[in-house]
């Protein structure tokens, strides 16, 4: 299914099942019969649930010391589907060509190019970043910003 597909349908969905419908349409046409499909009930439950509940939360230790906090989905199914939710989240927004982290086709190599050779590089890592982010501001972005609703 192609970008301009997706939000074609994206656009004229009139409700969670049409969206449900869309994400089990691209998963069963990316991995077949292993695809595994939420029921609209389910859905509810993970929209509903507590944000750490859905989640295993786990630590790793970072490089340079100290440890990164990681939230890991807990069901299988729920990890499809964030992922074609992002495949649909993709279709509407266009990082700047100077962003790197999360952007498809792009790696820490392609953030590094740029610096190569330069006397003074500032690596930045903001604390906490993930975790900062409320449902409430991503609900008020997707309906400002992309006129989501």
């Amino acid at each position: 299914m192609d970008e301009q597909e997706i939000r074609d349908r994206i656009l004229r969905a009139k409700g969670l099942k049409d969206i449900i419908s869309l994400v089990d349409e691209m998963g069963i046409e990316d991995m077949g019969n292993q695809y595994r499909s939420m029921s609209v009930s389910q859905w509810y439950a993970y929209v509903n649930l507590g944000r750490y509940s859905k989640y295993n939360i786990f630590e790793i230790p970072k490089k340079t010391g100290g440890t990164r906090l990681i939230s890991s989905p807990k069901s299988p199914s729920y990890l499809q589907a964030l992922k074609y939710i992002n495949k649909i989240l993709l279709c509407f927004y266009k990082a700047p060509s100077c962003t790197n982290g999360f952007v498809p086709g792009k790696s820490i190599v392609s953030n590094a190019l740029p610096h190569r050779g330069k006397k003074y590089v500032l690596n930045v890592d903001i604390q906490d970043f993930f975790s900062s982010i409320s449902d409430e501001l991503i609900v008020k972005t997707l309906i400002e910003e992309y006129n989501f609703t």
